[in-house]
C-alpha cells in the first residue's frame, strides 16, 4: 500500500485553482490569463446558443439529414459549459478567509501603485510610469499572496514582485469569487496623491 505524502497544505491557499483541466492546454500549461468561469459574458452567450438550438432542433426546424451534426454540436456545447461551470473553484471555509483576506491586502499594494483619480483627470500623472508599473514588478508580494500568484501564473521577479496587471488578476478573480465587483479602477480612489 502505497503512503501519499503531502508536502502542500492542500486546504490552505495552495489548494486553491483558478484554472480548471477546461483552462489548459494538453501540456498542464494555462492556456489563457482569465479563467473560463471568470467570463460570465461568454458563458451567457454559450446558455443563449444552447437554447436557441435546442428550440431549433425541438421545434422541428432542422432538416433531419443536418440534425445528428447539431445534436452533436449541441452535446459539445452543454458538456463545455459544464465543464467551465465546474471549473469554478469550491472552497473550503479557510480558504474563502484566505481570499477574503487577500483580496484587501493586495488591493491596498495596487491602490498605493496607482496615481490619483485627479492626477489622471488633470493629466498630472505621468504616463510612462503608470504604463512602467503597469508591466514591470513593482508590488511587492509575500506568503498567501505569492501561492495565489503562482496559481494564476503571474511573473514573480527574484524580489518576489509582480506587475500591477498581475497583482489586478489575482484581485479581480478573488473579488468575482466572494461574489463583489471586480472593477479595480475603484481602487483608485484610496490612491496616495504623488
Amino acid at each position: 500500500m502505497a503512503i501519499e505524502v503531502l508536502t502542500k497544505d492542500k486546504e490552505g491557499a495552495e489548494g486553491i485553482e483558478y484554472f480548471g483541466k477546461v483552462d489548459r492546454r494538453p501540456d498542464g500549461h494555462i492556456a489563457s490569463h482569465v479563467p473560463g468561469w471568470y467570463l460570465t459574458e461568454h458563458i451567457d452567450k454559450l446558455t443563449e446558443d444552447i437554447n436557441y438550438i435546442d428550440k431549433q432542433l425541438a421545434g422541428g426546424a432542422i432538416p433531419d439529414e443536418k440534425r445528428p451534426e447539431l445534436q452533436m454540436t449541441l452535446k459539445k456545447m452543454k458538456e463545455r459549459k459544464e465543464s467551465i461551470l465546474e471549473s469554478k473553484p469550491n472552497l473550503t471555509d479557510a480558504q474563502k478567509d484566505i481570499v477574503k483576506r487577500t483580496t484587501e491586502t493586495i488591493g491596498k499594494k495596487i491602490s498605493e501603485s496607482m496615481f490619483t483619480r485627479d492626477d489622471m483627470q488633470k493629466g498630472t500623472a505621468d504616463a510612462h510610469e503608470e504604463a512602467r508599473r503597469m508591466a514591470d514588478p513593482c508590488i511587492k508580494l509575500s506568503g498567501d499572496e505569492m501561492i495565489l500568484a503562482k496559481k494564476v501564473g503571474a511573473k514573480i521577479s527574484t524580489d518576489g514582485e509582480v506587475s500591477r496587471t498581475d497583482a489586478e488578476r489575482i484581485w479581480k478573480f478573488n473579488r468575482n469569487l466572494q461574489g463583489l465587483n471586480a472593477d479595480t479602477e475603484h481602487l483608485r480612489l484610496n490612491a496616495r496623491k504623488g
